[in-house]
Order: structure tokens, then sequence, then C-alpha cells
């Protein structure tokens, strides 16, 4: 399986990068520590990393906002 990651990584740059857009949606925090130990290692771009995490960080926390905004607006209604 490791043998797999490291060559899909390696020849498949864009679409990894779009991958670690989506899951820094859900799991910022955590994907930036195991990133960190990737780059580290020499399998992928720091600022490209970099862009992507703040990228789907920023995107993850615009759907929270919103749906706390809706929720909020929701719930004036009902009053």
């Amino acid at each position: 399986m490791q043998d797999w990651l490291i060559w899909f990584a390696t020849n498949h740059d864009l679409l990894i990068y779009a991958l670690l857009v989506v899951l820094a949606c859900a799991e910022g925090p955590w994907l930036s520590l195991i990133c960190g130990v990737v780059l580290r290692l020499g399998f992928l771009d720091l600022w490209l990393v970099y862009g992507a995490l703040m990228l789907g960080d920023l995107l993850g926390d615009m759907v929270w906002y919103w749906i706390g905004r809706a929720g909020a607006k929701f719930r004036a209604t009902i009053r």
C-alpha cells in the first residue's frame, strides 16, 4: 500500500493537491501535520501544499459559517 501511495503521489501531482483541498475542508490541522512529514520526505512542493491547505481550510470555514447563518435565519423565522 505504501509503495502505491508513493507512486500515486509522484505521478498525479495536481490530483494530490486537489485531494488536499477537499480533505482540508474536513480536517485541516491534522492534515497539516501529515503533510509536514510528507514535505520533509521530499514528495510534495511546499508552496503548493500550503496553498491547498489554506484554500481547503478557508472553504471549510465558509461552509460552516453559511450553515450557522442559515440556521440562525431559520430559527429567527420560527419565533
